[in-house]
């Protein structure tokens, strides 16, 4: 009796498909992912194994809060700039997450503005935040 195994390749890529399935389906209740919660957590190793092995960036929670809302929020600069400077491939530091607004009309720049978080403020600005984007509900 002969034993084939799969190929790296075909073992890869079970993983990613495992990977995307897995961040579809644990969701807390209030829509956050895994990545969301090590973001809010504060833990950046945590948070690149997540973004390394396919984690995305684009989904929101029920308040419509991004990673980068929830870095910002919670103050977490360290995970801020990982999100900022190392994860561009899963769409982190693209203009359209930069500016995306929450439940509430703030993009994560008004709200490091409102939470005095300097550091963020500074960070988000070079990365290209849009600084006449203005917040919906004030």
């Amino acid at each position: 009796m002969e034993l084939t195994l799969p190929s790296p390749t075909t073992i890869s890529k079970r993983r990613r498909l495992q990977n995307r399935n897995a961040q579809r389906r644990f969701r807390h209740s209030e829509g956050r992912t895994p990545l969301m919660h090590a973001v809010a957590a504060g833990h950046p190793a945590v948070v690149q194994a997540l973004l390394a092995a396919g984690a995305r960036c684009d989904p929101v929670d029920r308040a419509r809060r991004s990673v980068l809302h929830l870095a910002v929020l919670h103050r977490r600069e360290e995970v801020l700039r990982l999100l900022l400077a190392g994860a561009r491939g899963c769409g982190c530091g693209g203009g359209a997450l930069l500016d995306a607004y929450d439940a509430d009309g703030n993009t994560p720049l008004h709200l490091a503005v409102a939470e005095g978080f300097e550091a963020g403020v500074v960070m988000l600005l070079r990365s290209g935040t849009d600084l006449e984007v203005q917040a919906r509900r004030c």
